[in-house]
């Protein structure tokens, strides 16, 4: 049987374990509150899952940047099935902790399976389930970078398909573990685009090879047959999941060209360098002791007692249940987080990585971090072999000595000192000795049987302790006082305020009350929250909006992402990915760049004539500011106050602009020459179209009386909009140009120019037309149909495939490896 009664208990503590890590979580749930899950996660999965349970497919999402694309973004959470299933079925914040929480069950269920496959026992596979779910993976979980878990959590199910479709003699019977593993791939890339589909390709292929070549039950076949098996498996494993994964794979290429940071070129980027400097070697040990500060406080901490079970398995196991590969895996990715060196130069050598990892190279430690767990699962595994060795017992003794040093010579160089690192590897040790101390005799009374299960036991507890559960008493007790800790217990009244409005879909008695209504009653217009971000004067004001976050005046400008909450139409916002064409504009506006995650208006661009193009018809003003400063008097002038809160000031504009119109004038330009010519008055954009691409033939005339565009329907992914002119004319429409866009004239497909350098632009003859613009972008045209016959060609599998009972019978065959 696969669940027998060890494994039924092995998994119920480990639930337990979940059950009460997740209780601690929820209830400081500070973390929520951490940058960029506030203001980008929370608002795309909260819009993701609103589209979702209404089964629409979020291309495009019209609420921030003036509008951009969704599915083909890497951080929408389109096609990743944890977030598309927990935010269509619950509020966003209960949504975001059943996320995590599904995170922790799925990553520590699928390293015991796959200790379990690799002949591991169930008490080896509990200390592999606890090693991964509630070491770094718990961090990037809950505090540091969300994407990091939504990888890492699909590789052990990966590598599990693909020791068992290797296991399997017929190749009908690998049909489900390669679909198993293209699950888990179709995951990883939906999850974490970028490096994280590199990674995935990596850890795919090379313990595919590893496993085909190396592994003891493979020894009877012939070298050909191993190398073609494994180059099958891999291949398969990765295409499934491409295939299946193609509905979010293909718009992200797609967009990925039209965006700043098209091929991941972060140091062609304005603030885009480098994000965070590599690691020095003791920083980087210390990091492994858990002992971490800061930003990268745990993010590969793994405890004294982790680190003395991976030396000894690397000492001890030796070859056995793959020990060599994630020894190496873990080696190799851990080098890559310090200074160039050789390991480096051979990684640049795949395209484009070297881009994405110099930008933050830290964040390789997610691909290592399936490899501590499965090397402390292998140490358990091989002890009940060696009681009774007693030779090995001084090199057991002499591993903790190893933490000793690094705590003692690293500590006070790194600011870190501390004592549990060096308890939790002493206490290791100890049981160890106890272990292997117990002679391997039947005869032993029956108390002298239960000291090496209860060591074991106590092994499970050790590592647990440090440093989780020490995290979950510093919390909930105030042991032990760690400053580094502190500020994620506190709990902070306005913090949690702020975090309960910024999550409604109503603002009553706020702006985002006022706009809504105004956008109930006259159609689609955007609006410019303004709080002086970016002002000499450098007070708390001139901050940016997310440093802000909390702040009653900065919510109440409805920046960040209020406006996707609010169903709103922001021109600004916070995004590490945008339209190039877009960002360009912005910088137009401004006369100079920004940090390549924002999009604001700054005090220097109050007065662009770019921001009516944008259709901006309310500027909302903090109401902190001297109402009579000057950047506050030139954005607001041509328009007038209509709405007052103590903590904002809304002003509409007198003369309205449109958002759609009509032009006889059209003027070739190349890209990068409209924006100066309206910036310095040469061109008026309501009279004049300045268009990049083949200029339709349209004869001048003046601007005719009878000229009109009506916007009668306004979608996320759809706008209808009837116009008359009595001359062919072109129609300027204030939305932003993106490839994917089509529009049709009275039900005939015409290309859609780029206008202004951002905007729209169609053609339309003389008379009345009805112009529908549709988001259809080819990619998602192709991916969506593709990855739903995969997904039913895979349940076909599965169901014809009788999955349960096979794994259950390579589990009980599985040899001790």
């Amino acid at each position: 049987m696969l669940i027998g009664p060890g494994d039924g208990r092995a998994i119920a503590v480990f639930l337990f374990m979940v059950a009460l890590v997740a209780w601690n979580r929820f209830a400081f749930d500070s973390w929520l509150s951490r940058f960029d899950i506030y203001t980008q996660f929370l608002p795309w999965y909260d819009y993701l899952g609103d589209r979702t349970r209404e089964f629409d497919v979020p291309g495009w999402n019209p609420h921030m940047l003036s509008g951009t694309p969704f599915a083909g973004h890497p951080l929408s959470g389109w096609m990743y099935l944890p977030a598309m299933i927990a935010f269509a079925l619950f509020p966003v914040i209960t949504a975001f902790k059943v996320l995590i929480v599904s995170h922790l069950v799925i990553a520590g269920l699928g390293v015991y399976a796959l200790a379990r496959v690799l002949g591991m026992g169930p008490l080896a596979g509990l200390v592999g389930a606890v090693v991964f779910a509630f070491g770094p993976f718990l961090e990037w979980n809950t505090y540091t970078s969300l994407q990091f878990a939504q990888f890492t959590v699909w590789v052990p199910l990966v590598l599990l398909g693909i020791e068992l479709a290797l296991r399997t003699p017929q190749w009908r019977g690998r049909l489900v573990p390669w679909c198993v593993a293209g699950i888990g791939i179709s995951q990883m890339f939906a999850g974490w685009v970028g490096e994280g589909w590199i990674y995935a390709a990596l850890i795919t292929g090379v313990y595919a090879g590893y496993r085909a070549v190396f592994a003891p039950w493979q020894s009877s076949l012939g070298m050909r047959h191993r190398l073609i098996a494994g180059v099958a498996t891999g291949t398969a494993a990765l295409g499934s999941g491409m295939l299946l994964g193609a509905a979010g794979i293909l718009p992200r290429f797609a967009v990925n060209a039209q965006t700043n940071l098209a091929g991941g070129a972060y140091a062609d980027l304005e603030g885009g360098g480098s994000l965070n400097s590599p690691w020095d070697v003791g920083y980087l040990l210390t990091q492994i002791m858990g002992m971490g500060t800061g930003y990268h406080h745990r993010a590969a901490g793994l405890g004294g007692a982790i680190v003395v079970l991976m030396l000894l398995a690397l000492l001890l196991a030796r070859s056995s249940f793959a020990v060599p590969f994630f020894a190496g895996l873990t080696s190799v990715a851990l080098i890559l987080t310090l200074e160039a060196n050789p390991v480096h130069y051979f990684f640049y050598l795949i395209p484009g990585y070297r881009n994405l990892h110099e930008h933050d190279p830290w964040r390789v430690v997610a691909l290592a971090s399936i490899g501590p767990a499965m090397l402390s699962a292998a140490a358990v595994e091989v002890l009940g072999q060696l009681r009774g060795r007693y030779r090995i017992l001084p090199v057991v003794v002499a591993l903790p000595l190893g933490v000793m040093a690094i705590d003692t010579v690293l500590g006070p160089v790194e600011g870190v000192a501390g004592w549990a690192p060096i308890i939790a590897a002493a206490a290791i040790t100890e049981l160890l000795v106890v272990i292997i101390a117990v002679p391997r005799d039947r005869d032993l009374r029956l108390p002298l049987r239960w000291i090496p299960q209860a060591a074991l036991a106590l092994v499970v507890a050790v590592i647990f302790i440090q440093p989780t559960g020490l995290e979950l008493t510093g919390s909930w007790f105030g042991w032990p006082e760690d400053k580094r800790w502190e500020r994620r217990w506190n709990p902070d009244a306005v913090t949690e305020q702020a975090r309960e409005i910024e999550v409604r879909s109503e603002d009553p008695g706020g702006a985002g009350e006022y706009l809504q209504n105004q956008l109930d009653d006259s159609g689609p217009f955007r609006y410019l929250g303004y709080g002086g971000v970016g002002h000499p004067d450098g007070g708390w004001n001139a901050r940016s909006y997310m440093d802000r976050r909390f702040d009653s005046y900065a919510q109440a400008i409805l920046v960040n992402g209020r406006p996707m909450f609010l169903g709103l139409y922001e021109i600004q916002g916070y995004d590490p990915v945008q339209l190039a064409r877009y960002v360009e504009y912005v910088a137009a506006i401004n006369g100079k760049g920004q940090d390549y995650h924002t999009a604001f208006v700054s005090d220097e661009g109050v007065g662009s004539p770019l921001i009516s193009l944008l259709h901006v018809r309310y500027i909302l003003v903090d109401a902190s500011l001297p109402q009579d400063r000057a950047d506050v008097e030139a954005l607001t002038s041509g328009y007038e106050e209509v709405f007052r809160t103590n903590f904002v000031v809304v002003h509409q504009r007198q003369d309205p602009v449109p958002h759609a119109w009509i032009v006889h004038d059209v003027r070739p330009v190349k890209r990068g020459d409209a924006l100066p010519l309206i910036v310095e008055g040469e061109v008026d954009p309501y009279r004049t179209a300045l268009v990049e691409g083949d200029t339709p033939d349209i004869e001048a005339v003046p601007a005719a009386s009878g000229d009109q565009a009506i916007v009668t329907q306004y979608d996320a992914e759809k706008v209808t909009i009837e116009t008359h002119s009595d001359a062919p004319g072109f129609l300027v429409v204030s939305e932003v140009y993106a490839d994917g866009w089509r529009a049709f004239v009275n039900g005939r497909e015409t290309e859609i120019l780029p206008t202004h350098h951002a905007l729209r632009g169609v053609p339309i003859p003389a008379g009345d037309a009805t112009v529908e613009m549709r988001y259809e972008p080819l990619a998602l045209r192709v991916g969506i149909p593709v990855s739903i016959g995969t997904a039913v060609v895979m349940l076909s599998v599965f169901a014809l495939g009788g999955w349960r009972s096979r794994w259950a019978s390579q589990v009980v065959t599985a040899e001790r490896k």
